[in-house]
């Protein structure tokens, strides 16, 4: 292969790479903000009206929680991917979990 043509591959390759980061860092942030907005409308929803009913609080707290416990398990996810040692075997796991 002449250098000309080496060179054309591998800044193919670079922008094949660059594509691929960006469609991973946009759909881990949509991933992260979806539960970050529900749970910040439920805040939001606590501090506008603090003497808000039980009924109010019991719709309000679980989507709090809920929106926690997801992105716990985002960031758990992220951590187990991101181990070089683990990756092959957590990306197998990570997506049967999210097959059930």
């Amino acid at each position: 292969m002449s250098p000309r043509a080496a060179q054309v591959a591998h800044d193919s390759r670079v922008r094949q790479c660059n594509q691929q980061r960006t469609a991973l860092v946009d759909s881990i942030t949509r991933k992260f903000r979806t539960p970050l907005a529900a749970m910040k409308n439920a805040a939001v929803g606590l501090v506008v009206d603090p003497r808000m009913g039980a009924s109010q609080l019991d719709e309000l707290l679980p989507v709090i929680i809920e929106g926690t416990n997801h992105l716990n398990r985002l960031v758990g996810d992220a951590v187990e991917v991101s181990r070089p040692d683990l990756q092959s075997h957590a990306v197998t796991a990570i997506a049967s979990r999210r097959l059930r």
